[in-house]
């Protein structure tokens, strides 16, 4: 199946700062090198990091940007389910914000979305960086 016409702009990374400076950038870590990449590229104020175990994180980030861990358990959803809402802003609809869904477990993905909707939340850019080729299943 033919997902690129979900598409509203197809980049490459090196295009990202066409964009702008986002105020936030929401990511999940996971140790893919392309989400490690779309964290080296996007130009932002502040970094909300979501990380299941923070001993994983294996890169070094720029000082200038405000990194936030928020551990969400071991492999529990119920968690992040439950804590969603209190790593958003009160204010969070005055800012210009993205996500990197690269790393984010798509029910994680899901539930942050609505819970910004339920916000106020109506724009919001995702960025996801494809891979260059899968790996075949074992």
């Amino acid at each position: 199946m033919n997902f690129t016409y979900f598409y509203k702009n197809k980049k490459t990374v090196d295009e990202i700062h066409e964009f702008g400076k986002y105020d936030i950038l929401f990511s999940f870590y996971s140790m893919v090198d392309r989400v490690k990449l779309i964290l080296e590229k996007i130009e932002r104020d502040e970094t909300i990091l979501f990380v299941e175990d923070e001993s994983s994180i294996d890169i070094s980030f720029d000082d200038s940007y405000q990194i936030k861990k928020v551990p969400c358990g071991s492999n529990s959803s119920l968690f992040f389910v439950q804590h969603s809402n209190d790593f958003i802003e009160k204010d969070i609809v005055s800012k210009k914000i993205c996500i990197d869904a690269t790393g984010f477990p798509t029910p994680y993905l899901l539930c942050f979305l609505r819970t910004l909707y339920s916000r106020g939340m109506k724009q919001i850019d995702i960025f996801y960086s494809e891979p260059k080729k899968y790996k075949a299943s074992e």
